[in-house]
């Protein structure tokens, strides 16, 4: 996912990403489930709903990592906030600012 082969920080709301092994997720919130995908061409899209929450339902926080410019990581909010408003399944098609 990473080019580089150091170990790089992110904080985000779920708390720390590891950038050296980065399904190693550290999360502050025992009351929400996490769900990781590498879609390829450097995008991850991470996204954590109410523990239990199906992967249809309109109750996701989605974000996207963009790692395809070099060498900046860029980190965009599915409909540009960080609500619990979006569905899984449709991550790839949502519109990130």
């Amino acid at each position: 996912m990473f080019k580089d082969a150091e170990s790089i920080k992110i904080r985000n709301s779920l708390g720390f990403i590891d950038s050296s092994n980065p399904l190693n997720v550290t999360q502050t919130s025992s009351s929400l489930t996490l769900q990781m995908d590498e879609a390829g061409s450097g995008i991850t899209y991470v996204g954590d709903a109410p523990i239990g929450s199906a992967t249809s339902s309109a109750v996701w926080r989605i974000k996207r990592l963009d790692e395809s410019g070099d060498p900046e990581l860029i980190i965009k909010w599915a409909d540009g906030n960080a609500d619990f408003d979006n569905v899984w399944n449709n991550r790839a098609s949502l519109t990130y600012t």
